[in-house]
């Protein structure tokens, strides 16, 4: 394998596995070692999903608009590990926890819906959404939503073609 192959480290992968990614990833990065979020979306298990620039940027790490190999292995290690219903509602509730609170606030979660559903859907709309799912979830009334809110709003939601990812 490559230079870089000896390394790398992971806690879930095999070391073929690791070299699969490897080479994924050189294809996917041009070889210079960086993937932008344009060489991510060219991933056909994430073109069009519109939470990719989100768990782009929790997955670059030093914050510089790139994934090196090794935030990339991490990328796929997050997303092996999941394994059970909870375990994508917890994904999916650090996605829409954007300032990482541990709570999802009205504006986080009128955000998300921005980036969710795009310029189709007008501002004052999102708005009452947020209201109405507000209104309806938080049952303690702070007007934000825990985990244990979100994930009864989320269980109306098919979270696992959201999150499956396929690269080995």
């Amino acid at each position: 394998m490559g230079s870089g192959y000896s390394q790398l480290s992971s806690q879930h992968l095999t070391k073929e596995q690791l070299q699969r990614v490897e080479q994924k990833f050189k294809r996917l990065s041009g070889g210079d070692g960086q993937a932008s979020i344009e060489d991510i979306l060219l991933l056909p298990e994430l073109a069009g999903n519109p939470l990719v620039p989100r768990m782009f940027e929790l997955l670059d790490d030093d914050g510089d608009g790139f994934l090196t190999l090794q935030e990339f292995i991490k990328a796929i290690e997050w997303f092996g590990t999941i394994k059970t219903a909870d375990d994508m509602y917890r994904l999916a509730f650090t996605l829409y926890d954007l300032d990482a609170d541990g709570c999802i606030s009205a504006q986080e979660l009128f955000s998300m819906l921005q980036q969710l559903l795009g310029k189709g859907v007008g501002d004052q709309q999102l708005e009452r959404v947020v209201q109405a799912t507000m209104l309806q979830y938080d049952t303690d009334g702070d007007w934000r939503l825990d985990f244990r809110e979100f994930v009864a709003l989320m269980n109306r939601v098919d979270l696992y073609s959201k999150f499956t990812f396929t690269v080995c």
